[in-house]
């Protein structure tokens, strides 16, 4: 009889614990129990237990920022375990979520799309290390929002750095974004992987790009972005705070145009292309050269010269030049563009202005 209510009391324990459990685990991860002190969004006790590959057109997938370390507005995640949640948009309310581990600390370490989380992992960290050139896995991922994952790529081996640590993924999910080699080596290039073929539709060599225009004054690749109706890819070589070309890759053919910059743009202007349209707004004293002391003296210069800070605005089509503006050499106009043909800047009483373009190209 002892016996038996012995075995009775041991299974009263384990299936408690078991039900604790369960009721912590939603999603495929352990969730905290809820408290008085979080926020309406928490996880729902109606929450899935699983999830289709893709987001639905009533959700959202979102991560938590590392506000404490990088400040306030920062995009960056707290890492290495990068918790995902799925939302439902109208409520807010959590409807799934689930976690990556090992993500990088590099400053574009993750991509959130409809069908796929990309994240660069590193695996085997030493925080008193660096991770490149220390033999460390440093890895492309995609997850599905059903938990499933898969490695796209080793970014470096032991060997070799085979691609920059950085990537993009445009809004269709279909091209992947790399930049191979290093600036300076004849592989130096700009990469457009298939991610439905896993082959590379068209690479941008650095090298052939200066050979056909010599001109060119060479820079490091930036990535390129789809105009609205996908018909060609924007993109720049930069040599620090300075464009020294842009070029437009059409698509998807891949012919590639070049485009110098305004003649009479400094390193270092305030400056905001809107390259779908050929317009470049731009400052034509130098901004910010990122040591204060330098920057002062280059105002002082022109104060001493007589000369005003002159916001221009730049047709790369057809080297069409208006200029919109003056003020002091140290002003900055905090230029935005609101659409195709209207530019918002900052006068130093503080209005805000509207300039039309009336021409469009």
């Amino acid at each position: 009889m002892f016996r038996s209510w012995t075995l009775a009391l041991i299974l009263l324990v384990v299936l408690s614990l078991g039900a604790g459990i369960a009721w912590r685990y939603r999603g495929g991860i352990a969730i905290a129990p809820q408290t008085s002190e979080q926020p309406a969004t928490s996880t729902s006790p109606e929450a899935k237990l699983a999830h289709g590959s893709c987001l639905e057109e009533d959700e959202v997938a979102e991560y938590p920022v590392d506000e404490e370390r990088y400040g306030k507005g920062t995009t960056l995640p707290k890492i290495p375990l990068v918790e995902i949640s799925v939302k439902d948009k109208a409520s807010g309310r959590v409807t799934f979520v689930f976690q990556i581990e090992n993500v990088s600390s590099v400053y574009h370490a993750i991509e959130l799309h409809r069908c796929g989380i990309y994240v660069i992992r590193r695996f085997n960290y030493n925080p008193e290390l660096s991770e490149r050139g220390t033999g460390l896995p440093v890895e492309l991922w995609r997850y599905r929002y059903d938990g499933k994952e898969e490695k796209l790529l080793t970014f470096a081996t032991n060997a070799a750095l085979n691609y920059d640590y950085d990537f993009r993924v445009d809004d269709t999910e279909t091209h992947l974004q790399l930049i191979t080699g290093i600036l300076g080596n004849p592989d130096y290039a700009l990469l457009f992987r298939n991610l439905k073929t896993g082959k590379d539709d068209f690479i941008l060599k650095l090298d052939d790009l200066l050979k056909q225009n010599p001109g060119v004054r060479p820079g490091s690749f930036d990535f390129a972005d789809f105009n609205a109706d996908r018909t060609y890819l924007w993109g720049d070589l930069y040599d620090g705070p300075f464009e020294t070309v842009y070029f437009r890759i059409a698509f998807p053919s891949w012919r590639v145009e070049v485009f110098p910059p305004p003649p009479n743009i400094p390193s270092g202007a305030e400056r905001a292309p809107y390259l779908k349209t050929g317009w470049i707004a731009y400052a034509d004293i130098t901004t910010f050269t990122g040591i204060q002391e330098v920057t002062e003296q280059i105002w002082e210069q022109a104060r001493r010269e007589g000369r005003q800070k002159n916001l221009w605005l730049y047709n790369i089509f057809t080297e069409e030049q208006i200029r919109v503006a003056s003020a002091d050499p140290a002003w900055r106009f905090n230029i935005n563009w609101l659409s195709d043909t209207e530019l918002e800047y900052t006068l130093p009483s503080g209005e805000k202005k509207i300039y039309t373009i009336q021409k469009q190209i």
